[in-house]
């Protein structure tokens, strides 16, 4: 019987971990959660990651909940150390992820260790920190349509901090 090199049980390691890490975005967030925070059914849960997240440094995955016009996305961003998570979850991140001009965005205690909240004609989302990892939990749409509410949006978010 071959023996595996400590490189080879290594990199399989890391390969399994790779390959569930963005069914675990999908894991925080039930498809009933999402459908409630969407206000209709989910047509379609797409995992993705993880990734090289460029704008931070981190290792991404998300997992996108569709329905006819909008959609919820959690996506979970882990740092090799919790301070380097700390350092980069600013106002000025939460603002780049929301790509909207018109995003006003304010920090928000009772979510994880740190958390802010940011809304726009297009979309709202709670981004918070846990651990080694920056979460966020949006929901979005066409600009004008309905949105759910901040404090159904806080506790999805409340909820996803939980299983982090």
């Amino acid at each position: 019987m071959p023996l595996l090199s400590f490189a080879s049980v290594l990199a399989l390691l890391s390969m399994l971990a790779s390959a569930t890490f963005a069914a675990d975005a999908c894991s925080l967030l039930s498809e009933n959660e999402a459908a409630a925070l969407l206000g209709q059914p989910v047509a379609q849960v797409t995992p993705a990651g993880p990734k090289h997240d460029e704008d931070s440094g981190g290792q991404m995955s998300y997992c996108t909940y569709r329905a006819t016009a909008t959609a919820v996305i959690v996506s979970v961003v882990e740092f090799s150390s919790a301070a380097e998570a700390q350092k980069q979850l600013t106002e000025n991140l939460v603002r780049e992820r929301m790509r909207a001009e018109d995003a006003k965005i304010s920090e928000e205690p009772g979510v994880g260790e740190k958390s802010f909240y940011g809304v726009s004609t297009r979309g709202a989302t709670f981004v918070f920190l846990k651990k080694n990892k920056v979460v966020s939990v949006g929901v979005g749409g066409r600009p004008g349509q309905a949105l759910a509410s901040k404090e159904a949006l806080r506790s999805a978010a409340q909820a996803v901090a939980s299983k982090v």
